[in-house]
């Protein structure tokens, strides 16, 4: 679900059509963001609804499921039909200091238990060739 959040460029499936086993968070992660963007319009903020809500994209939500449990990169890449190679990267290290920001507002709040199973989804995905410090070894 978080990598809705931080999918913000135009390339990419726009419209893609998410594996029913991706839809009910999907659709929960929307419904929350209503709730939020209607919660910030009565409280008199300029915010679009609708225009919020679909600020969260699915666009990554296949590929990076996939490379949370163990996918080549070069299979996520092809999951992710239009997205470059860089667009991808730079999205899954945006979302794993997205998931660090998280676990250490979770400790911060007394979440222990939240902020653990953070650290162990982070864990997962820091690994291979995004993450390599350099590719000119």
């Amino acid at each position: 679900m978080l990598s809705c959040a931080i999918w913000t460029e135009k390339a990419g499936k726009q419209g893609a059509k998410v594996r029913p086993d991706l839809q009910p968070a999907l659709g929960a992660l929307r419904e929350c963001a209503r709730r939020v963007a209607v919660t910030c319009a009565e409280c008199r903020l300029p915010v679009d609804v609708d225009q919020f809500v679909e600020a969260f994209r699915p666009d990554l939500m296949e590929a990076v499921s996939a490379w949370f449990k163990g996918a080549k990169f070069a299979d996520v890449l092809r999951m992710a039909e239009g997205v470059f190679e860089g667009s991808l990267v730079r999205a899954i290290r945006r979302l794993e200091e997205l998931l660090r920001q998280l676990g250490a507002a979770c400790e911060a709040v007394g979440e222990a238990q939240l902020a653990e199973r953070l650290e162990r989804t982070n864990e997962r995905i820091k690994r291979d060739i995004v993450f390599a410090a350099s590719l000119y070894l």
